[in-house]
């Protein structure tokens, strides 16, 4: 079986959130099933949106209704305008869009846990590893 964890970075550290549960925090990781993490990232006056790493749930549980397709490019550039607004750190877009899910059903991801790429994710923007990666790594 794999991970199912919803993690929430709030006042400089990780918080683990039960699912269905409301949370306001500027960075939510949820991850499902060690084969998708949805990233929603928001900041107060600035950028916020999401995406996935691993799969897009549309492609793995190859339903279309699920969600649509992310634009990658602007998603990893709002992610990167929110880091330097929230964060203070400088991170490529580029960066992040190598780890974003593919839009194309056909591709796999490069990681076979999405629990790599999202400790991946969260080393680019150089904040500590939340307890329940650690376990994992």
């Amino acid at each position: 079986m794999g991970m199912f964890e919803r993690l929430a970075f709030i006042d400089g550290r990780w918080v683990t959130v039960a699912h269905g549960e409301p949370v306001s925090a500027p960075l939510v990781v949820d991850i499902h099933d060690s084969s998708i993490a949805t990233v929603q990232f928001e900041s107060e006056a600035g950028p916020r949106g999401y995406f996935y790493l691993g799969y897009e749930p549309r492609i793995y549980f190859d339903d279309p209704k699920q969600n649509a397709p992310v634009d990658r490019p602007a998603a990893a550039g709002a992610f990167s305008s929110w880091a330097r607004a929230e964060l203070g750190v400088e991170v490529a877009s580029a960066a992040v869009e190598s780890l974003l899910a593919s839009n194309d059903a056909e591709a796999e991801p490069e990681a076979v846990f999405v629990e790599e790429t999202v400790e991946e994710l969260i080393t680019l923007l150089g904040l500590p590893l939340p307890e329940a990666l650690q376990a994992e790594a």
